[in-house]
């Protein structure tokens, strides 16, 4: 698939409560991911959760959402969780973008910033095997398999396979 034109004037910016709308609409919009990793599509509790959902014995002060803005329209969404699972790492939650939006250098942009904003000695994150798909971009972007795999279980009880990438940042 050719890649669209790029979206010229993006704002990075930190998400807040007051943004739920626009997050629901990123969620709503997702091109089924949802339905691939979760195995049922986006609701309302969704929105909340991204917001506040963090691992056991991690700080709220630790959870960082962003977006990724055009004016006033939220084009992409990302969640970092700081100095996890290990001080110096961060772990990429969530990486999305808006299925109007896709292939548009969106995703590259906002993943840029996040390296720039939240300096870590390396990256991780994980790509459910029902959204395999998702690795080839991951890859582009630096990121390489661990070989580690964990078990996973969607928010509808359905067992997978979580694979973990590692991304070292250049010095």
């Amino acid at each position: 698939m050719p890649e669209k034109e790029e979206v010229p004037d993006l704002r990075i910016k930190a998400l807040g409560p007051e943004d739920r709308h626009q997050i629901g609409e990123v969620l709503l919009h997702d091109g089924g991911f949802s339905v691939r990793v979760n195995g049922r599509p986006s609701g309302a509790g969704d929105v909340d959760a991204l917001l506040s959902s963090r691992p056991p014995g991690t700080s709220t002060e630790q959870l960082h959402p962003f977006g990724c803005w055009d004016a006033d329209i939220l084009l992409g969404l990302a969640i970092v969780l700081l100095d996890w699972p290990d001080p110096g790492t961060n772990w990429l939650g969530l990486l999305q973008v808006h299925e109007e939006h896709v292939r548009r250098g969106v995703g590259r942009r906002l993943h840029e910033t996040l390296l720039t904003r939240c300096p870590a000695s390396r990256w991780q994150l994980a790509v459910v095997d029902s959204n395999a798909q998702a690795l080839g971009f991951w890859e582009r972007l630096g990121y390489r398999r661990t070989g580690e795999q964990r078990p996973w279980t969607s928010p509808s009880g359905e067992e997978r396979r979580a694979i973990i990438l590692e991304l070292v940042p250049p010095a």
